[in-house]
């Protein structure tokens, strides 16, 4: 069909961005993304020994994986179910200075992030 589609590229975390574009598409899917994780934040950013991750009520059960500049996953947390609050503190302390990617997954919803540790 002719029109204007908006395209969802993924980078090697599964997060991506929606670009829109006038090339022509040969293969169509159609996919519902839940827009529950588009309010999560991070400060303070840069961060120091530890950084929040906030306005997480609606994704208890979510994975926070923590990543280094190479891909290495260097932290993984589970939000418990029964949890209280929105926000999830994580203690970086032992990792060195650098930039960071924060991947938040629920079933298949995925917000992703980056932080600098100062």
């Amino acid at each position: 069909m002719n029109g204007l589609y908006a395209v969802q590229a993924e980078n090697w975390l599964g997060c991506g961005n929606d670009y829109k574009s006038p090339d022509s598409i040969s293969n169509v899917s159609v996919k519902n993304y839940d827009n529950l994780l588009k309010s999560v934040s991070i400060f303070p950013n840069p961060a120091g020994d530890w950084f929040t991750i906030d306005n997480l009520q609606f994704i208890n059960g979510a994975a926070i994986d923590l990543y280094n500049a190479l891909g290495e996953k260097v932290e993984s947390k589970n939000i418990d179910k029964d949890e209280q609050g929105t926000e999830k503190v994580i203690r970086i302390s032992h990792l060195p200075k650098g930039v960071y990617f924060i991947r938040v997954k629920n079933n298949n919803n995925i917000w992703c992030g980056k932080i600098l540790k100062e």
